[in-house]
């Protein structure tokens, strides 16, 4: 006895077939790298735009005779070789490793110790906030601003320094202070958002370490040493 409504002699797939093309369309897997690419190509575009082509224009001008008044023209590397006879050179290299000394272990000291304070002692909102207002000022700011407080006659620095007895010639027009100072001011700009950085990077190290390490009668000298410090150099940005 034939069913109302069936027709058979309506034709259709196997069911075995049917089954495998599910089975296959669920086992594909999403391609995204067209997305991916079409996502990172402002970046790429900046990136050769502002830092790629600049760069090898550089090191080709860097082998020219070149100035504004006639092209350039090609003299190999003898730039570089007169870069390597000038006296000025190796004293701007000196400097420039001398400022970097001075700013990346103080800004790493300092900041390395905030982040500890504000991991273990508190962890205020309002204090993270205050620590990256000097990273807000603007560069223009932070220098006018630091020429005022060490100014030889009216800086409140020396003023200070003064009363203290102290000698006051701390300012960015002595030579023996004025790269010390420069380093320091750039570490007082930054120490703060380094701090955050390395902060947030405490914050992944799992509680339970520090608890075992307490229960087996660690002090925080100990526990930074063996706990902090290893855990946090994976963290980026350091």
């Amino acid at each position: 006895m034939q069913t109302v409504g069936a027709r058979p002699d309506a034709a259709g797939p196997p069911l075995s077939l049917v089954g495998r093309d599910r089975a296959a369309a669920q086992g594909k897997k999403r391609d995204d790298r067209r997305v991916g690419w079409l996502f990172l190509l402002p970046v790429l575009i900046g990136f050769v735009v502002f830092y790629a082509y600049p760069t090898v224009r550089g090191v080709w001008y860097s082998l020219t005779d070149y100035s504004l008044l006639k092209d350039p023209s090609y003299v190999g590397g003898a730039n570089y070789g007169h870069l390597i006879d000038d006296k000025q050179f190796w004293n701007a290299l000196k400097v420039t490793g001398y400022y970097v000394v001075v700013n990346i272990f103080s800004q790493t000291v300092l900041a390395l110790g905030l982040a500890a304070l504000m991991h273990r002692l508190t962890r205020s909102v309002v204090l993270r906030a205050t620590l990256l207002v000097p990273w807000l000022v603007p560069n223009v700011t932070i220098g006018l601003l630091w020429a005022w407080l060490l100014d030889p006659n009216l800086g409140f620095v020396n003023h200070l320094l003064g009363q203290a007895g102290l000698d006051t010639t701390l300012s960015f027009n002595s030579p023996t202070w004025a790269m010390p100072l420069v380093g320091l001011v750039s570490s007082w700009a930054y120490t703060g958002y380094t701090a955050l950085l390395l902060y947030a990077g405490m914050l992944q190290i799992p509680q339970h370490l520090y608890d075992s390490a307490s229960i087996d009668g660690a002090g925080e000298v100990r526990t930074f040493r063996s706990i902090t410090l290893p855990l946090l150099r994976p963290a980026p940005e350091l």
